[in-house]
């Protein structure tokens, strides 16, 4: 067992954690003892441990060899003709050997700048700079309005929610808090009410809001037999909350590794699920929950310290999609577009693929199909110029 490549997956799970949750994972490995890691039994102590958190994961290692293996690095194998056609600055070094420069650029910096035109206030600044006007605003060499070095974002909800997407739950971050993302962004961008609004996206990210634990002063004010002077003592280190019948709120769980509270189990299970309506509030710091069938055996009767209030967001509101079900219960999925297409090599073949986009579906949930059992299904969606030259 290698405990170096070993590591490297523990460390890539635990960094892509709030992505991996509730999802299954493959991983193709070129050392194949790592394809044995659950089934062996002889492992020391920091093999043991790396397994216990391994097991929390749905995960699946395979192994795949590296002469196999004809796109594990594709920037090295591009031709040089492929690379300046992505603009890449070349160098050839002392050794003989080239060094390729790529320099990258967020997309929607072009539509801040386009955004920057139409903001009257962002306008009346760029007038001022150029005009010779002392201020902390200026303007840089791709003529984008900046403020202190930091790109002026202007007052538009639409991208603000982009930026703030981006920098929260991107494929290059794992959910921050508000503070870190704070301190991230406020080194690129700047717009008015900037920390108030990293705040409010935050605190209504339906992941953080059912995996991250409170720091916060517990909930719900003490209601003992009066004891004088050891209440109100308490009361100093709690806040209260209360809640409107109707609302919706998590359910909190314990968060210990095999312990199974109300259906859920493991270290990687949400520490609030949900959501539940309340029906009654009992007493001052006590609500009533209408909790589903299959949590009929726990009384449904909850301190306000085991509750979150949700934070509804309207982007995690789903249309529904009708679909035509069959007298059976099933639905026939129809084809509706042919998206990139690829050659995959293997040792002695090489099979064409084509993405998929099916009607009842969306992009994210394209699918990877021969090209051959496709052309046959759908020959009218194979007539445009990228398979001319291939169409018999």
């Amino acid at each position: 067992m290698h405990d170096l490549e070993l590591a490297a997956i523990v460390f890539a799970l635990k960094i892509w954690r709030h992505h991996l949750y509730g999802e299954t994972c493959r991983i193709f490995t070129d050392h194949k003892s790592l394809k044995y890691l659950m089934t062996q039994k002889e492992l020391n102590l920091r093999q043991r441990r790396w397994l216990e958190l391994i097991k929390d994961y749905e995960l699946v290692i395979d192994y795949h060899p590296g002469k196999a293996n004809v796109v594990a690095d594709p920037l090295n194998r591009k031709s040089l003709f492929a690379l300046r056609a992505m603009n890449t600055q070349m160098t050839v070094l002392e050794d003989g050997s080239i060094l390729a420069e790529l320099s990258t650029r967020p997309m929607f910096l072009q539509e801040i700048y386009e955004a920057q035109k139409d903001n009257s206030d962002l306008q009346t600044r760029r007038t001022q700079c150029e005009s010779g006007v002392e201020s902390d605003f200026q303007i840089n060499l791709d003529g984008c309005l900046m403020f202190r070095d930091r790109v002026c974002v202007p007052r538009n909800d639409e991208l603000i929610r982009k930026v703030l997407h981006e920098a929260h739950s991107g494929c290059l971050s794992v959910h921050p808090g508000s503070t870190k993302m704070y301190n991230d962004l406020k080194k690129w961008y700047w717009w008015p009410s900037m920390k108030k609004d990293i705040s409010e996206f935050v605190s209504r990210c339906l992941i953080c809001q059912q995996v991250k634990a409170e720091h916060q002063v517990p909930l719900g004010l003490l209601q003992p037999i009066m004891v004088p002077g050891k209440k109100s003592y308490s009361n100093l280190k709690r806040k209260e909350m209360e809640c409107q019948v109707g609302d919706r709120v998590f359910l909190k769980v314990s968060p210990w590794r095999k312990v199974l509270r109300f259906g859920r189990k493991g270290k990687l299970s949400p520490r609030f699920i949900g959501l539940y309506e309340i029906t009654e509030r009992i007493g001052p710091v006590a609500y009533r929950l209408a909790l589903p069938s299959e949590l009929e055996k726990i009384h449904d009767v909850f301190h306000v310290s085991m509750l979150r209030r949700y934070r509804s967001d309207p982007s995690y509101v789903i249309t529904p999609t009708e679909v035509e079900i069959e007298p059976e219960m099933t639905y026939g999925e129809e084809l509706v577009k042919i998206l990139p297409r690829e050659v995959k090599q293997l040792r002695n073949k090489s099979i064409a693929l084509v993405k998929v986009l099916w009607q009842s579906h969306g992009v994210k949930e394209a699918t990877w199909e021969p090209e051959e059992a496709m052309r046959n299904q759908y020959p009218n969606l194979f007539a445009g110029k990228i398979f001319e030259d291939e169409n018999p």
